[in-house]
């Protein structure tokens, strides 16, 4: 009950009333941590600072559905990522890629960078999503990452650009048309979407269509078992050109399989993906694998994984690999203290931070890395 005062005080922001709603709920998770970074070549050297999400992502959020009958529901999802070190919100883009250069708002204001979407929801035939949503891509790493797609250790690390090819589009598109198939068909699902660049038919640079992006998943979740096969296309025009006089080359196709198993005593998590990079004159492709396990062990468990990216055409000889090790001790069924320890090794061309927020080595460098932090959540 207190949540659902809260959250209709909240709401009134951006509704004139929160009454109508059938359930609004407001959400939300504190990760900070302390973490130190080693990256071999760089000028920088190592750094000691303090950081936030280490195993899951910090966020406020409020959610809400609306019953309309006939079986026909509203629902609305909106979600502010957090920098829980310094209280700024989280960067989020207004449109997708590296077509929209310059649009991305700086942290400081609080913006629904991690959703905000609005819903028409049908028993029987699934649901209609419009706005910022997570791309049927990232799901398939998200639900086999031992550490939650989050830290120093997360399968993530390898899906950096340009060496991971995953674009803006890595995670969330914003401009988005979902559609999501319902809980009805035992376990088997399909997210599909569609996402808007947004260009004019004439535009001054580059192609109309800069910044679309097309990405599909299906799979099974069911109980203990989820199984995902995704792939997508994410249209870059002349930003990933290396000739503007040819700029129709540009852009990411992706494809990747997530695979896990809960046995209770240990859940093993797999996950494969290549992208491949058409950037004219070049084109590049990098493969990347994982394997990962959580077992549990007294108040806690213990988080493992191990990933190998290798390059090809232009990245050609160059390989990386991430090691990752943590235990994660729950003080109750919301809070938790946690310990990582990360070792990411490079060579030939690749450099690969440990996450996307840490100092990267000089290629072929390595880098290392420990946190310790606490999460809560409401």
């Amino acid at each position: 009950m207190k949540k659902l005062v809260i959250a209709a005080a909240v709401l009134g922001a951006f509704a004139g009333t929160a009454q109508a709603q059938s359930s609004v709920t407001l959400f939300g998770v504190v990760d900070t941590n302390i973490t130190h970074i080693n990256a071999s070549g760089n000028p920088e050297g190592s750094r000691t600072f303090e950081d936030n999400s280490g195993i899951n992502s910090s966020r406020i959020g409020v959610r809400g559905t609306e019953d309309l009958g006939g079986g026909l529901k509203a629902g609305f999802w909106l979600e502010a990522g957090i920098n829980t070190n310094n209280g700024s919100g989280s960067t989020t883009s207004l449109g997708n890629g590296a077509a929209f250069p310059g649009t991305a708002t700086g942290g400081g204001g609080l913006t629904f960078n991690r959703r905000s979407t609005v819903s028409l929801i049908g028993d029987r035939w699934g649901e209609l999503r419009l706005g910022r949503d997570y791309v049927p891509t990232f799901w398939n790493a998200a639900n086999v990452d031992p550490f939650g797609y989050n830290g120093i250790a997360e399968i993530a690390s390898f899906l950096i650009v340009p060496q991971g090819a995953m674009g803006a589009t890595a995670v969330r598109a914003s401009n988005g048309i979902s559609y999501l198939t319902p809980n009805t068909l035992g376990g088997f699902f399909v997210q599909a979407t569609y996402a808007l660049g947004g260009n004019p038919s004439n535009p001054p640079e580059g192609t109309k269509f800069d910044g679309d992006y097309s990405g599909i998943n299906i799979g099974y979740q069911n109980g203990p078992i989820y199984a995902g096969v995704a792939t997508s296309y994410d249209h870059q025009g002349q930003t990933l050109s290396a000739s503007p006089a040819d700029p129709g080359e540009g852009d990411i196709h992706v494809t990747n399989f997530g695979l896990s198993y809960d046995f209770g005593v240990v859940k093993p998590d797999l996950f494969y993906q290549t992208s491949t990079v058409n950037a004219a004159p070049e084109q590049y492709t990098t493969s990347i694998g994982s394997v990962g396990v959580v077992v549990p062990l007294g108040q806690g468990e213990f988080r493992f994984n191990y990933g190998h990216a290798s390059g090809k055409d232009y990245f050609t000889g160059s390989h990386a690999n991430l090691f990752g090790l943590g235990y994660v001790y729950n003080l109750s069924k919301r809070t938790a203290l946690y310990g990582i320890y990360a070792h990411m090794s490079n060579s030939g061309d690749f450099d690969f931070p440990l996450n996307a927020y840490s100092p990267a080595p000089a290629p072929g460098n390595a880098a290392s890395g420990v946190s310790i932090g606490l999460r809560t959540s409401f």
